[in-house]
């Protein structure tokens, strides 16, 4: 991983998502992944939520063996298939799996770094979340890194910028805000704290970094997610 992430992010740009504000929050994480990467020295990998396969292209092209992983087939064909234009099939390969109720034994190898990108966290009801934390060391080898990035229940931002504009009624909503459940275009998502997650997972994890990915201040759902960097215990 000692390539910058800006020189490949540049040669892969017509790959990416088109959307601006993601792309902006994709990059902060690169760096974070970057700023550790000496302390994870020749890394096997294993993503969930590939998507289109933006971050399994970086980790390959970096020289790290990564099996990018969706709940999508489709989406799996669709990342074998860049791998192929990009000559990097050793690296990277495609994998279907469900990370709610994906068996141990499906890979014959453990992994240096399961790496969560952008909502897939947010897919599971609480109690599934916290059976995941308790399957997940399983495939992980000694101090192995689970970095995930998703997005929280109370986003201060919002807040902030209510009582900005002096409306005191709608910030007191949002900091007080019960509902961890939303549903945008029929997808159903759970909302979790930096505080649950890390209590879900302090059994087998230990907390190594928990922090901010933002691109403005903006009362939009998109625009603040937070990245949780666990360590095998």
């Amino acid at each position: 991983m000692a390539v910058p992430f800006d020189h490949i992010s540049f040669a892969y740009n017509p790959l990416f998502s088109e959307h601006f504000i993601e792309q902006v929050q994709r990059r902060y994480v690169w760096k974070y992944l970057e700023k550790i990467a000496p302390e994870l020295n020749g890394l096997d990998i294993l993503e969930l939520n590939c998507g289109s396969g933006e971050d399994a292209l970086l980790f390959g092209e970096a020289g790290s063996n990564i099996v990018a992983t969706d709940i999508t087939e489709e989406v799996c064909r669709l990342t074998q298939a860049k791998t192929k234009q990009l000559t990097m099939q050793t690296r990277v390969r495609s994998h279907y799996i469900d990370p709610e109720s994906f068996d141990e034994t499906v890979f014959d190898k453990k992994f240096n770094l399961i790496f969560v990108n952008f909502g897939c966290l947010n897919s599971m009801h609480p109690d599934r979340l916290t059976a995941f934390f308790e399957k997940v060391p399983s495939l992980l080898s000694a101090n192995g890194r689970l970095i995930a990035v998703t997005i929280p229940k109370l986003r201060w931002r919002q807040v902030y910028h209510f009582l900005l504009r002096f409306n005191f009624i709608r910030a007191w909503q949002k900091f007080h805000e019960k509902n961890t459940r939303i549903v945008n275009k029929g997808i159903e998502k759970w909302l979790h704290t930096p505080h649950q997650l890390r209590q879900w997972s302090k059994e087998k994890f230990r907390l190594v970094c928990m922090k901010r990915v933002s691109y403005k201040y903006s009362p939009s759902d998109t625009d603040y997610n937070f990245l949780i960097d666990l360590q095998l215990k």
